[in-house]
């Protein structure tokens, strides 16, 4: 089981537009893996506050499901992942596929 709970602070946003973004913006994540040997299955559940005021559909919550599959090398992992947007399908991607190496220093 993981977790995940970020927040950022943006103080100058005229480097990013004139338009204007809110201050804060907050993400939370929780997931679980399955692992078996070297394999792996994860699924979790993302979560993405709005950041602007100005457009109906990045002002709402972006809420993002993810399933993978991860292999386990010796220092590293090769992962495949499926990202799959749903509740508000216009403030991202409606479907992504991810090809990811970890390496553990």
């Amino acid at each position: 089981m993981n977790s995940s709970l970020g927040v950022s602070f943006i103080e100058d946003t005229e480097s990013i537009s004139t338009n204007s973004y809110d201050d804060r913006f907050t993400t939370i994540a929780i997931g679980y893996e399955y692992r078996s040997g070297r394999h792996g299955w994860l699924a979790e559940i993302h979560r993405y506050a709005g950041l602007v005021s100005w457009d109906e559909n990045f002002s709402d919550a972006s809420h993002e499901a993810l399933l993978g599959y991860r292999y386990y090398l010796n220092t590293s992992a090769i992962e495949f992942t499926l990202v799959e947007n749903f509740a508000n399908m216009d403030n991202s991607a409606d479907i992504a596929y991810t090809l990811g190496y970890r390496h553990k220093f």
